[in-house]
């Protein structure tokens, strides 16, 4: 089911506050690392257990230190066009975090296509949120590489359209089947541009506090799941189309 995500941005802490909680964050971490270590040493299910831990206390201690934002304050970010990939050349805006490794994203694709063959026009802005160090990431930045070639939307299809995970030599071959130029794709995939990319879309996301993918901005709501094909004609502002069916 969607999850919504609140508009109401927190407040942070007053600057002492701020200091002692880093230094209690450091000092957590270095302890859950060390214990971490030792636990998987011994025991990798107890490491698996341990590493978890870790993950939940370092969110709560960001948490904290950074204010959750609202999608309104983060809309000249969120809907800038030169910092991701556009789809649709008119309409309401609508941004998806998506990951190219993500059953989910690649369901809710069809019903987006499913959408457009409607009549719906809006424009879709693609946000990456890759599991960093995994082939996901690796087709993230060749979508943002083909991007600046200009054929980012035929390569973010193909990806969406590939059955299972997209292996390293999946990505590349379909980069060449969408017609980007492949020693300028593999430069840029390392380039200062995808870092940015990638880098400015996580923030994004934890701003948001988006955690799963797909996840959904519109200008006044985030959601976080997958979301029925008649609930997007609300969420976009459009007019529901009348389904007839035949006598």
């Amino acid at each position: 089911m969607p999850r919504h995500i609140s508009e109401h941005p927190g407040s942070g802490p007053a600057p002492g506050r701020r200091k002692f909680l880093i230094l209690a964050g450091a000092g957590v971490t270095g302890l859950a690392g060390a214990a971490l270590f030792g636990a998987a040493w011994l025991n990798p299910a107890v490491g698996q257990r341990m590493a978890r831990l870790k993950d939940r206390a370092a969110f709560h201690i960001r948490d904290r230190l950074t204010p959750r934002r609202s999608p309104a304050e983060l809309a000249e970010r969120l809907f800038a066009p030169d910092d991701a990939l556009v789809i649709g050349p008119a309409g309401p805006g609508l941004v998806e975090f998506i990951n190219y490794n993500c059953a989910a994203c690649k369901f809710q694709h069809r019903t987006l296509t499913a959408l457009r063959q409607e009549g719906a026009t809006f424009r879709l802005i693609v946000r990456q949120k890759p599991k960093p160090g995994t082939t996901s990431e690796l087709a993230a930045r060749a979508v943002i590489a083909a991007t600046l070639q200009g054929v980012g939307h035929r390569l973010h299809g193909l990806f969406m359209d590939h059955p299972g995970t997209l292996r390293e030599e999946d990505i590349l071959a379909l980069a060449v089947k969408a017609g980007a130029e492949t020693k300028r794709l593999e430069a840029d995939m390392s380039g200062p541009m995808a870092a940015h990319w990638l880098d400015n879309d996580a923030d994004l996301a934890w701003l948001l506090r988006l955690v799963h993918t797909p996840s959904f901005v519109t200008r006044t709501e985030a959601i976080e799941g997958v979301i029925g094909q008649e609930r997007f004609y609300g969420l976009l502002g459009l007019p529901t189309p009348e389904w007839g069916f035949p006598r």
